[in-house]
């Protein structure tokens, strides 16, 4: 029983994660789209890619 209470706990546990995690990837897209808050990630793509060029 003990097991089986842990893998429902842990099962509840992983999908609220997961559900907040996509709501706030969902708001932080928007709001990259929108006003463009986050300059930092465009830049470090193309660097990492010279570096391995």
């Amino acid at each position: 029983m003990v097991t089986s209470l842990f893998i429902i706990l842990f099962t509840v546990v992983s999908t609220f994660v997961v559900l907040v995690a996509g709501n706030e990837l969902m708001t932080r897209a928007k709001n990259g789209t929108n006003k463009h808050r986050l300059p930092q990630e465009p830049i470090q793509q193309p660097a990492f890619e010279a570096g391995h060029r």
